[in-house]
């Protein structure tokens, strides 16, 4: 998550994603997210929002399903009944909802007069505006890092910095499968825009066009079919790192050392997936990629998330 200061904190709340233009010094607001895991986090803002401002307002908070919050969201728009005041969205989705008349408020003055605008990294702004408009604030950075198992790595005698650079992480895999017949790591296709980011491209670029820097894709993907022939990197048998049976098979039985996911991947699902796993998995950047003259890229890059 973002770090704010207190202060910071409790104005992220007031100008979060609003429907209506109801007052913000309503009585009661209903809030709408679709994690539940931070449900007490949006209820510990909502104290923390009354203690700064003696402010008696309510927020009720309720948590919906990932994919069925979107669908109820959906059908409250069309038929005009039972809109929520405030709504955790994931980018995946906030596209579905922008046309000609946008149901989103604009924040823009309002974040500019929290100063948020500033505050928050401009790519995460960018995500949820419009024409222009901020119309959401970003909930995290959502930067994606290594997850790795702890207790493996010291049973296998692996350093984790040996995986700062892609290069390291080809040298680890092709040791583990010569020694011990392990796989390092799970990936799916989502990390893939994720790696090109890390390189400075995109999948589009701000014209629209489809892989800018085609060459440098077609890199990208040789390098991890080259990692997935060796059994470094493997594919989930059901295709996803985000499958509930990835986190009860893959993960707790130990088939995969390293699973690379943003902030709120380890925040969020492990928690909710693998619960009996606490304390048994630690955080690296992710690795970095050198180039023809040694320079190393940034470690990590930006993966989705909810404003």
């Amino acid at each position: 998550m973002m770090h704010f200061t207190f202060a910071k904190r409790i104005l992220a709340l007031v100008a979060a994603l609003a429907f209506t233009q109801v007052s913000l010094w309503a009585e009661s607001l209903e809030m709408w997210i679709s994690s539940h895991q931070d449900q007490v986090y949006y209820e510990k803002m909502a104290e923390l929002f009354r203690e700064k401002t003696k402010k008696d307002l309510t927020v009720k908070v309720s948590a919906y399903g990932f994919r069925e919050m979107p669908d109820k969201l959906g059908v409250a728009f069309r038929t005009g009944q039972g809109i929520p005041d405030l709504v955790q969205l994931d980018e995946t989705f906030f596209g579905v909802f922008i046309g000609p008349k946008t149901p989103f408020v604009d924040l823009t003055k309002r974040m500019k007069k929290t100063g948020l605008d500033k505050d928050l990294h401009p790519r995460r702004l960018e995500v949820f505006s419009y024409k222009g408009k901020i119309l959401g604030a970003p909930q995290s950075l959502s930067a994606m890092v290594l997850y790795y198992r702890k207790d493996m790595f010291k049973e296998l005698d692996v350093d984790p910095e040996e995986l700062a650079t892609w290069e390291g992480v080809e040298k680890v895999g092709d040791r583990l499968q010569k020694e011990h017949d392990q796989r390092l790591m799970a990936v799916d296709g989502t990390l893939f825009d994720v790696l090109l980011r890390q390189r400075g491209s995109d999948l589009f670029d701000a014209k629209g066009k489809l892989l800018p820097d085609f060459e440098l894709a077609v890199e990208i993907l040789e390098n991890f079919a080259n990692l997935a022939e060796k059994q470094i990197v493997v594919l989930p048998d059901r295709g996803t790192i985000f499958d509930p049976v990835f986190f009860s098979g893959d993960l707790e039985t130990g088939e995969v050392l390293c699973v690379p996911g943003a902030d709120w991947y380890g925040l969020d699902l492990f928690q909710q997936f693998a619960p009996d796993m606490k304390g048994m998995w630690g955080m690296l950047p992710l690795p970095a990629w050198k180039d023809e003259d040694g320079k190393l890229s940034p470690r990590t890059a930006t993966f989705a998330g909810q404003g």
